[in-house]
């Protein structure tokens, strides 16, 4: 199985058990392969902390990763705009994140949940590219998808349970996954 596959299948997986109307997660890899910051979306706490900007804000404030400590940022869907800019914003502070791996497109959210149709991520994409920052995806699009279609079934049917409004219940640090599988 590809690890890419496989990660961003376990992020959906975080993403539903923690919020399940909106399962966004994601996490930072880094060169040894070892899983440094998990996290999921915590909007309903501050339109700032999609999955992938919180992820940043945490690595930034929990670790020190000098040039060239190479990241990989994983995420169940392409950042919006707001964790495209706290990844270019991250590399300007030195941090080396140079690949973005996601599982959902945005033209798929903006299918699911309407909302951000206007919001042009392409020129943020071309910045971020132009900087040597690898984006690939949709990996696995049709079950992240479904994932992000159930999560919306549970907000339009008023089945989505209470947030805690705790931001340490939507991130960790830590690796949690075993990335040596054949």
């Amino acid at each position: 199985m590809d690890n890419h596959e496989f990660i961003i299948r376990e992020l959906l997986e975080m993403g539903v058990d923690v919020t399940p109307g909106y399962p966004f997660a994601a996490c930072f890899v880094d060169a040894a392969d070892r899983v440094v910051v998990t996290a999921c979306s915590a909007c309903h706490i501050s339109p700032l902390y999609t999955a992938e900007a919180l992820a940043v804000h945490m690595l930034c404030t929990r670790y020190s990763a000098r040039d060239g400590q190479a990241l990989t940022l994983f995420s169940t869907a392409l950042p919006e705009p707001v964790g495209l800019g706290a990844i270019h914003w991250a590399n300007v502070m030195g941090y080396n994140i140079n690949q973005v791996i996601y599982g959902a497109s945005r033209e798929t959210i903006s299918h699911i949940w309407g909302g951000d149709k206007e919001v042009a991520c392409s020129e943020l994409i071309g910045q971020l590219k132009s900087s040597g920052i690898e984006i690939t995806g949709p990996v696995i699009e049709d079950e992240c998808r479904n994932v992000f279609e159930m999560g919306k079934g549970l907000i339009d049917g008023g089945e989505c349970p209470v947030l805690s409004l705790e931001l340490e219940d939507f991130w960790m640090a830590g690796d949690w996954l075993d990335l040596d599988i054949e």
